[in-house]
């Protein structure tokens, strides 16, 4: 579906910061830093407006697997991809530290499964996954999954959601719920006061 995954994380991404709770991001695959907040910033409707970034700056943290040399305004935070079990000791660690210093209640965790994957090997992140998540819940957050089709884990992370979502490209980019199930909605993106806002369209 390429990239309008984040039309539809957007309203989440912005209801935990507009509370002041942080959000952590492992990008898919196909994505980075600087071109995942691009995206966001262009839901947002501006390109370079400081006071957004300014308070963005505060809630976005990233975790990083390489090093590029690729600088950006973002929180970065550098993790080994030869243990994933590192991964999840600095994980608890930053996740911990953040939600002290902000004083926040919870924190949501977008990850990227292809990264993790390509990063720690599939099976070795099928068998992790679980104690992430479970963690995840311990530290009182949340998690959202993007799993894209061909990903190895993703009957683990089906039996592991809560809730299962769907997009789909049937002549036009659609969305639908497996579990709970429901209607197939159109994606619809649109112009508002300079800003780009998705609405769902009921197709069925």
């Amino acid at each position: 579906m390429g990239t309008e995954y984040v039309y539809l994380i957007y309203p989440i991404l912005h209801s935990f910061v507009q509370r002041g709770f942080p959000v952590f991001v492992i990008p898919p695959q196909s994505g980075t830093t600087r071109l995942f907040m691009n995206y966001v910033m262009s839901i947002v409707g501006v390109r370079r407006e400081e006071s957004i970034i300014s308070a963005l700056q505060k809630y976005f943290y990233f975790f990083r697997f390489e090093n590029s040399g690729e600088k950006t305004v973002w929180n970065e935070i550098h993790v080994s991809k030869e243990s994933i079990e590192n991964f999840s000791k600095v994980f608890k660690e930053t996740v911990t530290e953040t939600t002290k210093k902000l004083g926040a209640e919870t924190f949501l965790w977008f990850l990227g499964v292809d990264t993790m994957e390509r990063c720690y090997g599939a099976e070795n992140f099928s068998k992790s996954v679980g104690d992430l998540v479970l963690e995840t819940g311990n530290l009182d957050g949340i998690c959202v999954v993007l799993a894209k089709h061909g990903v190895k884990s993703l009957d683990t992370l089906t039996h592991l959601a809560s809730t299962h979502f769907t997009m789909d490209n049937i002549g036009a980019p659609v969305l639908y719920g497996e579990f709970p199930k429901t209607k197939i909605y159109a994606i619809v993106t649109k112009k508002s006061n300079g800003a780009n806002r998705i609405d769902l369209v009921d197709i069925e």
